[in-house]
């Protein structure tokens, strides 16, 4: 049975592996595995407990297991991440709808990773602006999308 939840510090190796084995398998075909490799660079499962002490993640679990993740900010999708087995099932959609219900404000803005725009636009959110994140001196595109 599928249940959201709040994260805790407890579940912060299994979110990073999570974010590790997404953005590794998502990457692939849209950035050089060098520019994933800068995106991984200095995260950890310590790093990912420090983060949840202090902002909004909510775990996806089903037959109690956490199968994905969202980061929520002000009005903003941080991250929404399923682990790459999982893909398919539903997690992701299920995790976007609960993000923009638990987002009262509108627009609710996210930065796509390019492989991710395909999946927010299935869900109304449309391209705003091309932005860069810097990860170790390196540019890294993504998309700014809102919805409504």
């Amino acid at each position: 049975m599928k249940l959201i939840s709040k994260a805790s510090t407890k579940d912060a190796i299994r979110l990073f592996e999570i974010l590790s084995a997404a953005t590794t398998a998502g990457g692939i075909g849209y950035y050089p595995q060098d520019i994933i490799n800068d995106w991984h660079a200095g995260r950890s499962a310590a790093g990912m407990r420090e983060v949840l002490l202090s902002e909004t993640f909510y775990n996806l679990l089903d037959e109690g297991e956490i199968k994905g993740y969202v980061h929520l900010g002000n009005a903003e999708i941080v991250g929404l991440f399923v682990d790459p087995k999982d893909h398919g099932r539903g997690y992701g959609r299920d995790l976007i709808h609960f993000a923009i219900k638990e987002i009262r404000d509108r627009p609710v803005k996210v930065l796509a990773t390019l492989n991710a725009v395909d999946f927010y636009a299935k869900f109304g959110f449309e391209k705003v602006d091309m932005r860069v994140v810097r990860r170790h001196e390196r540019d890294i595109y993504v998309w700014e999308m809102r919805l409504g």
